[in-house]
């Protein structure tokens, strides 16, 4: 295979970046949830170094979470927010195909999976606030 002939040009077939973290999204919470959850306001991605994390990462994924906790976003039908935390990263083909180096990475998507935002390290309550809270408002 040539360098320009990648995995997902095979048989002429391409999934545009939104449709791929929208079906991955699908995958991780399975039917039960996508069921439970039909209408999704917001996925969000985040790719952090195996194993976890440090102390210092698992306590700002513990913010991150408190954070959508306040507003109720993990269980509002209308405003759903779903969040996949994925660990093994060189086996995730998302990861390796948007060539991204360093971890923690989120990645902020509407419902369809399109990419609103995508933020390197942890956002802080002022950035969620200013940035997150906003566009789930809005909606």
């Amino acid at each position: 295979m040539s360098c320009c002939e990648s995995i997902d040009m095979v048989n002429n077939s391409y999934d545009p970046i939104h449709k791929r973290l929208y079906n991955f999204g699908k995958e991780v919470y399975g039917p039960y949830a996508m069921e439970a959850f039909p209408k999704t306001a917001m996925w969000i991605f985040t790719f952090v170094e195996p194993g976890g994390a440090c102390m210092s990462c698992g306590n700002m994924l513990d913010f991150m979470n408190e954070w959508f906790l306040k507003y109720s976003y993990f269980s509002d039908v209308r405003k759903h927010v779903k969040w996949i935390i994925e660990e093994e990263l060189d086996r995730n083909l998302i990861w390796n195909q948007l060539g991204l180096i360093n971890a923690p990475v989120h990645i902020f998507c509407n419902g369809n999976g399109l990419i609103f935002d995508i933020f390197h390290g942890f956002p802080d309550n002022e950035w969620l606030d200013d940035n997150i809270l906003p566009w789930l408002e809005a909606l």
